[in-house]
């Protein structure tokens, strides 16, 4: 099954690819989004986004002088869906140390050398710079590498991803529709101030349980929409006593300040905060090389272990050391600059 396109081809591609049970590849048109590379394939169902596992594409082929003439919106919008890495990461991260989720630093080291220089130059790409396409590209390409990693869009999709599916949801008729990666750009900005603010509490959030019963759903979302969202939601419910022990766990490790000022990650070793991880790089083969034309191939699981390898990036329950308080979300930050 061959892909020439972007998003919504390449989604549909790769269902179609295993319901039929055969290899995927896909031709890059648009730098729009970073699932070409990834197992995942979003998918609209009664209303309702979801991510259904597919396959990793055999090869994808991206040819940066196709890119950069992509309409404008399609490269701001592949810029959008890469500024929400801090958040995403963020929010992980807080599963794991609250949840006890598993985390990998692994997708996020990938990223370590790209995303500076691709947020730098982020303007350049407007104007069909190919040295500012590559690290859009590679960007893009190694955060769908980081989901298959992963196993799952963990990495790349949180908070941030949820306000944008409630938009997509909740748009009134006759409005017409932002890309994704726009409105992904947008929210990961709004839920970035949300999480600083959060981390700057004094004393920790108080998690209450879950009020939000069926009928209210099916109130707010419509009788199908409501009801697939039920089906999301009910399993992630907590009661009364599920909801102490959340809150006493935030209590007795919530990070504070030598001065007693507001809290910050650089007081307390493991939690949050949206700087990538320390040390040494991974350098895995990727797509957007030095030349114009650039191939990918899906990494096998032989290649997947090497890049991890490779890298101080690992699946861990002790997150790396905490990064000062002014690196918080700096990838968002430079992007609101």
């Amino acid at each position: 099954m061959v892909a020439v396109g972007s998003g919504t081809i390449n989604d549909l591609c790769k269902l179609a690819a295993l319901q039929r049970g055969c290899p995927q590849l896909v031709f890059a048109t648009a730098p729009s989004m970073n699932g070409y590379t990834s197992l995942s394939a979003s998918i609209t169902e009664a209303g309702l986004k979801r991510s259904v596992r597919a396959a990793t594409p055999v090869a994808a082929f991206f040819d940066l002088r196709v890119l950069a003439a992509a309409p404008v919106r399609l490269i701001r919008a592949g810029l959008g869906d890469s500024i929400c890495r801090p958040t995403a990461q963020a929010d992980w991260l807080l599963s794991h140390l609250l949840l006890d989720r598993p985390y990998r630093e692994a997708p996020f080291a990938l990223l370590a050398g790209d995303e500076p220089a691709l947020l730098a130059e982020s303007r350049a790409l407007a104007s069909g710079d190919l040295a500012a396409m590559r690290c859009l590209v590679r960007t893009l390409v190694l955060s769908g590498f980081g989901m298959t990693l992963a196993g799952g869009s963990y990495p790349a999709s949180q908070g941030e991803h949820l306000l944008s599916h409630y938009i997509e949801m909740m748009r009134p008729l006759g409005q017409p529709a932002a890309l994704h990666g726009e409105q992904t750009g947008v929210c990961a900005l709004a839920m970035a101030r949300l999480q600083d603010r959060i981390l700057a509490r004094d004393a920790p959030p108080t998690v209450r349980p879950t009020a939000v019963r069926r009928d209210d759903v099916l109130r707010r979302f419509g009788a199908e929409r409501g009801d697939a969202c039920w089906q999301e939601l009910e399993p992630k419910r907590i009661d009364a006593a599920r909801a102490g022990e959340l809150t006493a766990r935030l209590a007795a490790a919530w990070p504070r300040s030598a001065t007693g000022s507001a809290a910050s990650p650089s007081a307390t070793p493991g939690w949050p905060r949206c700087s990538s991880p320390p040390g040494r790089r991974a350098r895995p083969t990727t797509s957007a090389g030095p030349t114009p034309s650039s191939t990918t191939r899906s990494p096998t699981p032989a290649r997947s272990a090497t890049a991890t390898r490779s890298s101080t990036s690992r699946s861990t329950s002790h997150p790396a050391d905490p990064a000062p308080r002014d690196q918080l979300c700096p990838g968002a930050a430079r992007a609101m600059g």
